[in-house]
């Protein structure tokens, strides 16, 4: 009985060892690995063949340290190993490592040891391997997201003050440039002063244009929706281009044949192409070489876009300079040679059409900007917006109250009002307009939206309850959709570009008397 009760624990035990070895072998995602004193392989499962990158009959009988090691841990894995097996105990605890694939990568895993003695009395190592790349992977991806979130955000804070601020410049340059208009028609062409009021008004519009790429780098500039076929787009932009760089750089295209249409304003996004491809010829440092504009379709995602690109041969980028890339007045320029806004212009722009820009570089190797936008299935004409009707001539003295809270700006325009031959009158706020509205006859009520104590829209909705015929023209700095509907439903004949006052108010102020007659 006691021979077969021996042989019955005997089978049990030699089932339970086989049990326990299937188990190690077919268990998913845990890698299990055992190494004798020598630390040569004497387990590998499938999963340290999925793990690793060695199959079992690659491992077995191989070195620990010659296969899975990074090389800066293999003397300390090896003196520690040593002393393991010495000592029959591990004396580290479970920990995260970052091993070595096959093929070189390297593998993030939480590692745990234990050590064993077989039927002869000698020490094994065994090895349990849990593999963290997905983990890893994703906390890489979160703390990107979370980089992008807090850039976003900079920039956005950056973009609210830059745009507060250029609205304000926006003010005092009208009234500048109005004044000078006003003076210059008073002299003579062949008065001293005229050239050099003529060299301030250059100086103001170039300082206007400055205060354009604030506001569209906060995207506070008013966007022109419409179907745009972008290879039209492209060849006009490269048109203008060809004018502009020297003859040693070549502006190469790569478009495709079938047209592909975006829903975006032409003049903004145009405006991103001539910074990207201005940027790329003047990474060319002078030197000959090649900028490349190419359009094609990316399939990834949830939808398709456009995918546009401006590569250059010039001097790339380092990291540092990527990660700066699209803040305002950054520039890797000599001082006085740039402003640094171009490509965060260019950021704001893409942002604001629902697209995204990204940018490869490695130094000395050129670099490459990608913009993606939302494709568009058009198969309609392509229309141009009307432009403003621009007219002049005299007034017949009829009466026009203009409101503004910038005093400077109030009597640039009655300088300028008064000189077409119009009645001129001046409210800093709405409820003075009202006033003046109900003591006066007032023919023409032209204000600005962005006012203290009652906006543009409210001194139009009350003139609208008061004197629903008085024709009424709001100028803003910022003209949405949402104030063209509100606007529309209030009454309101026109709606003025707020940096545009000055050259077309004359043209609105007689037209929209007009059509009151």
């Amino acid at each position: 009985m006691s021979g077969l009760h021996t042989q019955s624990l005997e089978r049990a035990l030699l089932e339970s060892e086989q049990r326990f070895r299937a188990l190690l072998e077919g268990v998913e995602k845990v890698s299990v690995q055992g190494y004798d004193a020598e630390r040569r392989v004497i387990f590998w499962n499938a999963a340290s063949e999925q793990l690793y990158g060695y199959s079992k009959q690659e491992a077995l009988g191989q070195k620990l340290e010659d296969l899975i090691i990074p090389q800066e841990m293999r003397e300390q894995v090896i003196v520690g190993t040593r002393e393991w097996l010495a000592s029959g105990r591990v004396s580290i605890p479970a920990e995260e490592l970052v091993l070595r694939r096959k093929d070189g990568r390297p593998v993030h895993v939480f590692s745990s040891h234990t050590m064993q003695r077989n039927c002869r009395g000698e020490a094994e190592l065994y090895c349990v391997d849990i593999d963290l790349s997905e983990r890893v992977q994703a906390e890489a991806r979160r703390q990107e997201l979370e980089a992008q979130l807090r850039e976003a955000q900079k920039l956005e804070a950056i973009g609210r003050l830059a745009s507060g601020i250029a609205h304000d410049f926006n003010n005092l340059l009208g009234a500048v440039l109005g004044n000078v208009a006003l003076a210059l028609e008073q002299l003579p062409p062949t008065h001293p002063a005229a050239v050099h009021l003529g060299l301030i008004r250059i100086g103001g519009e170039r300082a206007r244009s400055l205060v354009q790429q604030i506001l569209a780098f906060g995207r506070r500039q008013p966007q022109q929706l419409k179907a745009v076929r972008l290879q039209d787009l492209i060849r006009e932009s490269v048109a203008l281009l060809r004018a502009a760089v020297p003859r040693d750089v070549r502006l190469e295209l790569d478009l495709p044949e079938p047209a592909l249409y975006v829903q975006a304003d032409a003049t903004q996004i145009q405006q991103v192409l001539m910074n990207l491809c201005t940027n790329a010829w003047h990474a060319l440092e002078g030197q000959a070489g090649t900028v490349e504009l190419g359009l094609d379709v990316q399939h990834e995602g949830a939808a398709p876009r456009a995918h546009l690109w401006v590569r250059d041969d010039g001097k790339g980028m380092d990291p540092i300079t990527r990660s700066h890339l699209f803040e305002p007045f950054f520039t890797t320029k000599p001082k006085g040679e740039g402003t640094g806004l171009g490509l965060a212009v260019a950021h704001g722009i893409v942002l604001a059409h629902g697209g995204e820009i990204q940018v490869d570089s490695t130094p000395g190797q050129g670099s490459c900007f990608h913009l993606y936008l939302p494709l568009l299935d058009w198969e309609g004409p392509v229309t141009e917006p009307a432009p403003l009707l621009s007219l002049s001539g005299e007034g017949q003295g009829q009466h026009v109250l203009y409101v503004d809270d910038d005093e400077v700006m109030r009597l640039t325009v009655q300088g300028l009002l008064r000189r077409q031959g119009y009645r001129v009158s001046l409210a800093g706020d709405a409820a003075e307009a009202l006033d003046r509205v109900a003591a006066g006859d007032v023919d023409l009520l032209v204000s600005d939206f962005n006012m203290p104590g009652g906006s543009g829209l409210h001194l139009a909705a009350e003139l609208q309850r008061k004197r629903p015929w008085l024709p009424v023209v709001i100028s803003s700095g910022h003209i949405t959709e949402s104030l063209r509907e509100q606007a529309q439903r209030l009454g309101v004949r026109a709606l003025l570009r707020k940096e545009k006052t000055l050259e077309d108010l004359a043209g609105v102020v007689r037209r929209e008397l007009e059509r009151a007659r």
